[in-house]
């Protein structure tokens, strides 16, 4: 008799073969995670990528606003009646002074187009430029700015409101009406300036100029009260910013104790002893308020300033249209 037996090394069981099948659907699963990973990554990379090439290049486009602007300025003081010295060695020496009344002064008397601010409105006496087509004979502007103004939407919907042209916080009623807002400025792919939109524009920029030469330093200005009511105490501050007094700033708005606070929260030392808050004053004075008392609490950008005043002390965002950050 003849018994013939199967092999399971070369003929596999139904559960080895189940088996098979898993591992294989494991495999697939593996791989196409494996692939649904790389590709997530590799687009969520792009497009990280291409915001921070957006960002660099937005970036590269306000530097160019900021040296435009800086420019015309530069071009007003230099456009003007240059003086020439002659120096020992045959060195000459050139003083450029700002002889022309539009040049360095105030915007407003300047004939505009297109912007509705009146000469005789305090409230835009920190405003010296915006970008605002002019019809001077002799524009101090290159006349590269447009008609086309920064509140109407564009193609792609982006706008400037008058609510984000306010955020500065310099004007005290800010501005009020639509046609004080500035207009654009295009800029061409080669970096000129153009006041008609083409196919070689890149981008565009606007810009308000204020003048805050005249404002209170907020790391300075005031003092406390408390214990300064002997006029000798006084009489040492007033010599120096910190002798400003605050409340003056907004007297319907601004008490006593908002600036009393004010003080406290920016001054580490023992603000009710006059002595010691005098001291303080008499040292940084002396290096002209550079170097700040460790401990104080300082302004160190405008962004600072504002964000205390609608934080921890609201009234005073009153006052922001007279303060500043630095000497």
């Amino acid at each position: 008799m003849m018994i013939h037996k199967r092999s399971s090394a070369i003929f596999p069981t139904k559960r080895e073969d189940g088996m098979a099948l898993v591992i294989t659907l494991a495999l697939i699963v593996l791989v196409t995670v494996a692939a649904v990973a790389f590709l997530s990554r590799a687009t969520g990379n792009r497009a990280v990528e291409a915001s921070r090439s957006n960002q660099i290049l937005s970036a590269q486009l306000a530097e160019t606003g900021g040296d435009y602007v800086e420019g015309l300025f530069l071009q007003m003081i230099t456009n003007s009646s240059p003086v020439t010295y002659s120096g020992t060695s045959g060195v000459t020496v050139t003083n450029y002074l700002p002889s022309s009344a539009p040049g360095m002064t105030w915007m407003t008397p300047i004939p505009l187009v297109t912007s509705t601010i009146s000469a005789i409105d305090t409230n835009f006496y920190n405003l010296i430029r915006q970008s605002v087509p002019e019809t001077n004979i002799n524009p101090i502007e290159t006349n590269a700015s447009t008609n086309d103004s920064t509140v109407i939407p564009s193609q792609n919907g982006r706008f400037m409101s008058a609510e984000k042209w306010n955020d500065p916080n310099l004007l005290p009623n800010g501005f009020y009406s639509t046609n004080q807002l500035p207009n654009w400025i295009y800029v061409n792919r080669d970096g000129s300036m153009t006041s008609a939109p083409s196919t070689n524009v890149i981008g565009r920029f606007a810009y308000n100029a204020y003048d805050i030469g005249g404002l209170l330093d907020a790391n300075v200005a005031g003092y406390p009260t408390t214990n300064f009511t002997s006029i000798t105490n006084l009489a040492r501050l007033k010599g120096t910013l910190a002798g400003a007094d605050l409340t003056q700033i907004d007297t319907n708005n601004i008490t006593i104790n908002d600036v009393n606070n004010f003080i406290i929260w920016r001054h580490n030392t023992n603000t009710t002893s006059a002595s010691i808050y005098i001291t303080d004053v008499l040292i940084a004075s002396s290096n002209g308020f550079l170097f700040p008392t460790p401990g104080d609490q300082s302004f160190t950008s405008r962004h600072d300033l504002i964000r205390y005043a609608k934080t921890q002390n609201p009234v005073f965002t009153n006052a922001l249209p007279y303060l500043t950050h630095f000497t």
